[in-house]
């Protein structure tokens, strides 16, 4: 029998944390039962990841402001009827396209891809299976679309995934599985020692959701208290968000800190960077839907500060275990100060926790765990029967 074809759709092939998981996820999931194909509406780093590891990639471009609008942006009036005309029309052509592929499972990995794919894969009664990497809340999504968001999470796929217990909890009255992003089988290393001179790291997306600019405003009195200290900023704007990083970068001007960071653009692999740092800083301004590089740090055994709330909090102080890090409230600069200052005034500390927590954090976000997970829902769906979704 031949394997069942999954087909992965994303709108997007700039590398973000959902779609490094997914470079990691999909070419795992491929056996002799199940054949990984994936769809994006753009050429990109992301395709070419796919494409190098083995997946079935095919391209069918969208314009470029369809694929570059942000949540908010996305969910104005008048951006919908800019772009939506067009998006119809890509909409109605995949519909042909999906049965030329013998696709037996479509499985929409973001909001857009699930807006364009899902009527085409109804029409032809090809199993639905929506992977939820956002929280749909009114923090993280415009107030309009939550309503309809959670309905159609309810209504339209035949199967939902999502990235953490807390992503799936926005959801709201519909079961869903939860599939952590998970982390490679040579992702982890136990550290011998701190790392000191002290480095303060930030790793992501340079963005305001991200923190960049509190971390600035956090190190005045951490490098009074620690001179020797430095800071590494690892990442780049995407999605317009150059003028964001501008700000970021007057601000450490103004605050006399400038000197003291090195800005490092993006990187595919986290690890050698993670390395370098005395303490790994997750600074979210909004509560996040998981926050990746929390486990990737754990995963080095680098201590972690991390702001509350979403699946940061999740990952950061589990049911029943012991705190794996420090945790501040979003958007605190001077709470992010006391956390970075607790750390480097007692670094052996700091490594003692995070040595201890690495080993069950490794275990617990394992890739083989996801991969694990994740055939049970596609098998459920290539059945014929609906898989039966439990938090």
């Amino acid at each position: 029998m031949s394997p069942k074809r999954i087909l992965l759709v994303g709108h997007s092939s700039e590398l973000g944390g959902n779609e490094l998981f997914m470079t990691r996820l999909v070419p795992a999931l491929a056996d002799d039962d199940l054949e990984m194909v994936a769809l994006l509406f753009e050429e990109g780093p992301f395709a070419d990841l796919l494409r190098e590891r083995g997946v079935e990639v095919h391209a069918r471009p969208l314009p470029t402001d369809v694929v570059s609008a942000g949540r908010y942006a996305a969910g104005k009036v008048t951006t919908l009827g800019r772009l939506g005309p067009g998006v119809i029309r890509h909409a109605v052509g995949l519909a042909p396209w999906l049965a030329e592929q013998r696709i037996d499972v479509v499985w929409a990995n973001t909001f857009k891809a699930m807006a364009i794919v899902s009527p085409a894969a109804k029409l032809r009664r090809i199993p639905l299976l929506w992977f939820l990497h956002d929280r749909i809340t009114p923090d993280y999504l415009p107030r309009r679309l939550v309503g309809p968001m959670r309905a159609a999470f309810r209504q339209v796929p035949d199967a939902v995934v999502a990235n953490s217990r807390s992503t799936a909890d926005t959801v709201g009255g519909c079961p869903v599985t939860v599939v952590y992003p998970g982390l490679s089988a040579d992702a982890d290393r136990l550290r011998v020692e701190p790392v000191l001179p002290p480095v303060v790291g930030m790793l992501g997306r340079v963005s305001p959701t991200k923190g960049q600019l509190e971390l600035v405003r956090a190190l005045p009195d951490v490098l009074s208290a620690h001179p020797d200290a430095r800071a590494r900023i690892v990442g780049s704007p995407m999605f317009g968000a150059e003028g964001y990083l501008d700000e970021v970068r007057s601000e450490a001007e103004r605050l006399g800190v400038a000197t003291a960071i090195d800005w490092v653009g993006f990187t595919d692999d986290p690890r050698p960077e993670l390395d370098r740092m005395t303490v790994c800083v997750h600074a979210a301004t909004v509560a996040e839907p998981f926050g990746q590089v929390l486990t990737e740090a754990m995963a080095r055994s680098v201590p972690i500060i991390a702001t509350r709330g979403g699946g940061a909090s999740e990952v950061v102080t589990p049911v029943g275990a012991e705190p794996r890090g420090e945790l501040i409230e979003p958007g605190d600069a001077p709470g992010l100060r006391d956390a970075l200052l607790r750390v480097l005034d007692d670094v052996p500390a700091a490594q003692r926790r995070a040595d201890a927590v690495q080993p069950a954090a490794v275990a617990e976000y394992s890739l083989d765990n996801s991969v694990r997970t994740m055939r049970e829902v596609l098998r459920a769906l290539t059945s014929g029967g609906h898989h039966d979704r439990q938090r």
